[in-house]
C-alpha cells in the first residue's frame, strides 16, 4: 500500500471516531424546564402509546433572550405519566437531548416533581 492510501484510511478512521463521540456528547442528559403548550398521545409504528409534549424553553444568546417551543418525547414508561400533564404546566425533568430528523427534541428519561 502506497502511503496516501494509509494516510487517507487512517484519517477515515479517526473522523469516525469523532463522530461517534459528538454524537454520545450530544446525548447527554440534563435537567430541563418549561411551560407546556400542548399535549398530544399518539402510537408508534409497532403501535405503542407515546406522548409529545411541545414546551416552551427561555434562552439567551449573546445577551439576546428568547423563546422557542420543542417537543419533549415520553416513550414507554413516561408515556402515561406525560399524558397527565396539562397545557399551562411547567415540565421539570431529566431529559436526553436529540436531533431527530435535522430537529431538536427531548427524551424523558425521568419526570421530576
Amino acid at each position: 500500500m502506497n502511503v496516501k492510501r494509509i494516510f487517507a484510511i487512517a484519517l477515515l478512521g479517526f473522523m469516525l471516531v469523532m463522530m461517534g463521540t459528538i454524537a454520545i456528547s450530544m446525548a447527554a442528559e440534563e435537567v430541563i424546564e418549561g411551560t407546556i403548550t400542548n399535549v398530544t398521545t399518539l402510537n408508534t409504528s409497532n403501535g405503542e402509546p407515546y406522548t409529545r409534549l411541545i414546551v416552551t424553553f427561555k434562552r439567551e444568546i449573546e445577551g439576546n433572550a428568547y423563546e422557542v417551543g420543542l417537543p419533549v418525547m415520553g416513550f414507554g414508561e413516561q408515556a402515561a405519566p406525560a399524558a397527565e400533564l396539562e397545557q399551562g404546566q411547567t415540565l421539570k425533568a431529566i431529559a436526553q437531548n436529540r436531533i431527530f430528523q435535522g430537529r431538536e427534541s427531548y427524551t424523558i428519561i425521568k419526570l421530576i416533581e
